[in-house]
């Protein structure tokens, strides 16, 4: 074999080397199949069964990896389209200036006039601003049946433990919330722009 004969597989060789070195730059799985394709189509055009052998694989792995992030992505778009569908359809109500508000699907918390009118003063009027109103979560009252480690039959408490439990109860329905969630009620934007304008409180206004 000649030295012609050697130089051409060697570059071809080296050239998926650095192939492969500069792939670990590529973020995509996209970008990373063409890249693998181009480089198997070159071993195929250049009869190069080294070079064939070894981008194949790649190739085909990074077409897979490619077909599974576009069905999430797909599937991401969709749950993604069910959800702005169902928030169109939430009823819309003024903001009482009392209940905490959330944006809507990203647990993004706004507790206080402060908080709502810096959120809505970071963002332009043309943009579709999605806000909820939140709904209060309270603890449950604990029942004799929590308390019996899954045994069965007619199991009475001890008196210690029923006092104990009825005091622990009544605690439980006087506390307040222990969290907030969203509820499927739309906030009027627009009225919420006019009071962030204004910093007018209808509460306090009613009161005075």
């Amino acid at each position: 074999m000649t030295f012609a004969q050697l130089a051409i597989p060697s570059y071809i060789l080296l050239t998926i080397l650095l192939g492969y070195w500069l792939s670990r730059a590529i973020k995509t799985w996209r970008l990373r199949a063409s890249f693998f394709l181009t480089l198997l189509v070159i071993a195929v055009i250049e009869r190069s069964l080294i070079g064939t052998a070894a981008t194949a694989l790649p190739a085909i792995a990074s077409i897979i990896f490619f077909e599974v992030e576009q069905g999430k992505s797909r599937a991401t778009l969709r749950q993604d389209e069910s959800r702005n569908n169902k928030f169109e359809h939430f009823p819309i109500y003024k903001w009482d200036c009392r209940t905490p508000l959330v944006v809507f699907d990203a647990q993004q918390y706004l507790f206080d006039q402060t908080a709502i009118y810096e959120y809505l003063a970071g963002r332009p009027e043309t943009e579709k601003v999605r806000l909820c109103e939140c709904r209060s979560v309270f603890m449950e009252p604990v029942g004799p049946g929590d308390l019996l480690m899954g045994c069965s039959g007619d199991i009475e408490l001890p008196g210690a433990v029923q006092e104990a439990l009825a005091g622990l109860n009544k605690a439980i329905m006087e506390c307040d919330p222990i969290c907030w969630e969203q509820a499927d009620i739309a906030i009027d934007v627009a009225d919420l722009r006019e009071l962030a304008k204004t910093r007018v409180n209808p509460v306090q206004e009613m009161k005075s």
